[in-house]
């Protein structure tokens, strides 16, 4: 093996941490940030995308990843998430179905959701994001941040990716994470959005085109899920194995412009599976944890 690649070989000084989308998957950003806490590595910039986004922007908030899992738990545990309003399901609530998950899977076996889905291009309220936000106790601007965040929307119905780093976080976050079919497109300024998974899942290469030489892209994929794992078994499960299959070629395109590629063994998931998430925090934990030695050798640490 040559040495001249390795004698031009220069440190970096720092890193760019990139969280793609996933929903229920993604609770293992947070043990990503967990292990990187443990060696006093803190990102000098947030990359996010859809549920990324959130995690990325609570834990800008508050750069303490025990207190964002105990804050994230304590919501999961809550009633406020098990009943969270969702008003095209409002049927639904003499249902013996405690979860709003849950209704959601039930809803498609409903025949109101045949009538929503020809009247309207989503079958949630977009009020439903902005609830949600509310009870994470997620407010105010970017500017408030401790740590700078760029968040990944898709621009609707053009398509091309929007990136927000200014202004309002709630309805920034809102149109990263308005996922096709189940939330409305959000509107902002006029033009509208839908979430950041449809174009940039895992936005590499956006991380890349705003690091300097002495930063090093390190992403998170908590989203994807191997394909022929497993049958689809309803709906849902369909819908997120034609998301797989349509965007599996650019995921794994952007994954080569990753100098640090982390991924938790989560993917047998479905999206919308929320359940035992101090498993997945902690798979994400394992996840970063086994690429470490190689993120402290590109920081020269």
């Amino acid at each position: 093996m040559s040495f001249w690649p390795h004698l031009f070989t220069r440190s970096k000084s720092g890193f760019i941490l990139v969280l793609g989308g996933g929903g229920g998957r993604g609770l293992a950003h947070i043990g990503v940030l967990d292990a990187l806490e443990e060696y006093g590595l803190r990102p000098d910039i947030l990359v996010g995308s859809s549920v990324g986004s959130l995690v990325a922007t609570m834990y800008a908030q508050q750069p303490e990843p025990k207190l964002l899992k105990e804050r994230t738990l304590n919501f999961l545990n809550s009633k406020s998430f098990h009943r969270l309003t969702l008003p095209v399901f409002n049927h639904l609530r003499e249902m013996p179905i405690e979860s709003w998950l849950e209704r959601l899977s039930a809803v498609a076996r409903q025949s109101v959701l045949y009538g929503r889905a020809v009247t309207s291009n989503a079958i949630a309220d977009k009020d439903v994001l902005f609830q949600l936000l509310q009870e994470l106790g997620v407010s105010g601007s970017f500017s408030k941040l401790h740590i700078p965040v760029q968040m990944v929307s898709t621009i609707f119905p053009q398509g091309g990716m929007a990136v927000f780093s200014s202004g309002d976080l709630n309805t920034s976050l809102a149109a990263s994470m308005a996922i096709p079919t189940i939330f409305p497109p959000v509107n902002i300024a006029g033009q509208r959005y839908v979430d950041g998974g449809v174009y940039a899942d895992i936005p590499v290469l956006h991380a890349q085109n705003i690091a300097s030489k002495r930063q090093c892209v390190v992403a998170v994929n908590a989203g994807s899920r191997r394909l022929g794992m497993h049958d689809p078994v309803n709906v849902l499960g369909m819908l997120d194995w034609v998301v797989d299959a349509q965007s599996q070629q650019l995921r794994e395109r952007d994954f080569l412009h990753a100098d640090v590629l982390i991924e938790p063994d989560i993917h047998s998931r479905l999206w919308y599976d929320f359940s035992h998430p101090e498993k997945v925090i902690h798979t994400g934990y394992q996840a970063m944890m086994l690429k470490m030695p190689a993120l402290l050798k590109l920081l020269g640490a």
